[in-house]
């Protein structure tokens, strides 16, 4: 499971670059009862260009294991509006 969407990166130097098509992988997920840490690398290919942590409130009477959690929580941030699944 993964997202993609185009990444707008703004570097050091006011250039604001935008990424087509760059894959979102979630690649740790370390969880207690109390919260969720989502590890996220946006990559393109072999190339990451931007590694970013998110935190959320697992649900423990879900079904959903706590990486499709963590997707399903990623969707409704205003970053991943529009994020597709692939």
């Amino acid at each position: 499971m993964a997202l993609k969407q185009n990444l707008n990166l703004d570097d050091n130097f006011g250039i604001n670059v935008t990424l087509n098509n760059v894959y979102i992988k979630a690649v740790a997920v370390n969880a207690t009862k109390e919260n969720a840490v989502i590890s996220v690398n946006y990559a393109n290919g072999d190339t990451i260009f931007q590694t970013k942590n998110f935190t959320f409130i697992p649900n423990l009477n879900n079904a959903d294991n706590f990486i499709k959690q963590a997707y399903l929580y990623l969707k409704t941030l205003p970053e991943f509006v529009g994020a597709i699944d692939c």
